[in-house]
């Protein structure tokens, strides 16, 4: 490699100065080897510099014994990178690859997924595509790293015992989350965002918080799994449903945008709730928000609100007549009766009013919140 030439990894900032194995293209294989430390099936590379005549395949495969632990630290990679043999663990750090990288690249299209016991990635910069295609990883690491380019996670599994964390990462292109399986939860903290971004068909196990993320363009989250369920619903902020049903709202999904509003709404009522028993404050927005949700379990149920409609104009029946059913009752659920019907009784009136009102309100809004264009 002529060290001339200008490459993304050459910074002053990277360092390139510092290394003390400049790889040439003049180098030979057995003189790389010598910068390689192998001990039983672990290898190692550290401060070495492949240009693009000197493959890193070719060192790895070179190797008698069977590979299991692969540490990469303070690399450069001038060329494309493809990891198609399973290995326990791989560890890249402090590295820089001008070219992609590939895990499991699947250009054979293989049907089982790619293995993987501890994968971690740290102070790393991918300046072409990275991807990360069909594996299931038990230990995973990644943080302080940039992707300038498309990253890639199509159809992996996180099955970590911990929670997943990305911290510190930029995603300058496309990121793509498309089929992946999140064990346990997913944390993005101080992610930015700055290209389109795609979780389609995702399933979130233990949750997701997008607090920390700042979010440039559109997120699509069609088809996600498991938000919306009891393990994922403790552990997810209500800024993350806030997040969710925006993005939703963006591309024109209504009504999966409604089912998340409605998840907000359950974190916001929980907030207040626990708040009110500290702050007497917050005790009217406690009470609202469970009025909300018995009503119409925040107007996106039109057939509790109607059952609700039912139950009042029994009660009023029951009060002013003693009868349970009859054909009273349909006077008290309509708008069209007057003062005398309720005995001269006016505060019965009002307050029969008053709740119709409002059970109206929710039952329109919730079937409307379906059927709107």
């Amino acid at each position: 490699m002529n060290m001339a030439d200008y490459h993304p990894c050459e910074s002053e900032v990277f360092g390139i100065e510092n290394y003390s194995n400049l790889i040439s293209s003049d180098t030979h294989l057995d003189d790389i080897k010598d910068h390689v430390i192998k001990e039983n099936s672990k290898i190692q590379y550290k401060d070495i510099i492949f240009d693009d005549m000197v493959s890193f395949q070719e060192v790895l495969q070179e190797t008698s014994i069977d590979i299991k632990y692969i540490e990469i630290i303070g690399c450069i990679f001038a060329k494309d990178v493809f990891i198609d043999k399973e290995f326990d663990s791989l560890t890249l750090k402090n590295c820089c690859f001008e070219g992609k990288f590939y895990i499991n690249s699947q250009y054979n299209n293989p049907s089982e997924a790619f293995k993987i016991d501890t994968l971690g990635i740290q102070d790393t910069k991918f300046h072409a595509n990275f991807k990360l295609h069909n594996c299931e990883i038990k230990n995973f690491t990644l943080k302080d790293t940039d992707f300038e380019k498309n990253a890639d996670f199509f159809k992996s599994k996180f099955l970590t015992s911990k929670d997943i964390v990305f911290h510190a990462i930029n995603f300058r292109a496309l990121a793509l989350f498309g089929d992946t399986v999140f064990k346990e939860h997913l944390l993005f903290k101080y992610v930015t965002f700055g290209g389109y971004s795609h979780f389609r068909q995702a399933e979130f196990q233990k949750g997701l918080n997008l607090e920390y993320a700042n979010i440039e363009k559109e997120m699509n989250f069609f088809g996600i799994k498991k938000l919306d369920e009891k393990e994922s619903i403790a552990k997810t902020t209500q800024e993350t449903y806030r997040t969710v049903k925006y993005q939703l709202q963006k591309v024109g999904n209504i009504i999966d945008s409604n089912k998340y509003h409605a998840l907000e709404l359950e974190k916001k009522r929980q907030k207040a709730c626990d708040k009110s028993c500290k702050d007497w404050r917050f005790l009217a927005d406690c009470l609202v928000l469970n009025i909300h949700k018995l009503s119409s379990s925040y107007s996106t149920n039109w057939i509790l609100a109607l059952g609700w409609i039912f139950v009042i104009g029994i009660g009023f029946n029951f009060y002013l007549t003693q009868e349970f059913f009859s054909m009273n009752i349909f006077k008290y659920i309509s708008f069209l009766t007057n003062k005398e019907d309720f005995s001269a009784n006016y505060l019965a009136f009002v307050s029969n009013k008053v709740i119709l009102g409002y059970l109206y309100y929710q039952f329109v809004t919730a079937i409307r919140k379906d059927t709107r264009k």
